[in-house]
């Protein structure tokens, strides 16, 4: 003989609120467990300053050069600067931009209002120059000649003139500061 006594309706509400519970449960640790990081898949450390002594030195006396009239940006990716020609093939694209990708200029003047680069200055170690050295900077100020975006070398000192850096800026990159 089967006894079917009925679940009073109350309680089987419990019972499904609960089920649900444990199934949102579930379902935000295995989100939460899969965010967590572990140290041997990203092994990577926070730089403790962005830019050497002399780029920050540096830094200082075009912020104050600019004085908002334009943009200061530092060690941008080329790649952000140009970007391979429209003509070109698939494969010469890729060509392209696989020479600009993992290299970066020191300093990018832009036009405030639109971000628009005005010009790039790269910052030059006063040491002898070295063959490797010498070479990405060819490719780099080709690569800026190409595309249209005038580019000043500066050699790095102790200490720069504000007036000096504003009339190499006017001379070189004609920007008026």
């Amino acid at each position: 003989m089967q006894h079917n006594l009925p679940i009073p309706q109350n309680v089987l509400w419990l019972i499904l609120i609960a089920v649900g519970a444990i199934i949102l449960i579930v379902i935000l640790a295995k989100l939460i467990g899969g965010r967590r990081h572990h140290e041997k898949e990203y092994p990577y450390a926070k730089k403790d300053v962005l830019f050497t002594a002399a780029e920050r030195s540096f830094l200082g006396v075009l912020n104050q050069v600019a004085g908002g009239r334009c943009l200061v940006l530092g060690k941008v990716r080329l790649a952000d600067v140009i970007r391979p020609a429209d003509n070109l093939s698939r494969a010469d694209y890729f060509r392209a931009l696989n020479q600009v990708a993992q290299k970066h200029v020191d300093f990018v003047l832009c036009d405030p209002a639109t971000a628009g680069v005005l010009g790039v200055i790269e910052l030059d170690d006063p040491s002898p120059d070295n063959p490797r050295t010498a070479k990405r900077d060819a490719l780099v100020d080709a690569a800026l000649w190409a595309a249209k975006i005038p580019v000043l070398h500066v050699l790095a000192q102790a200490s720069y003139s504000p007036p000096e850096i504003a009339r190499m800026i006017s001379q070189s990159l004609k920007i008026q500061l």
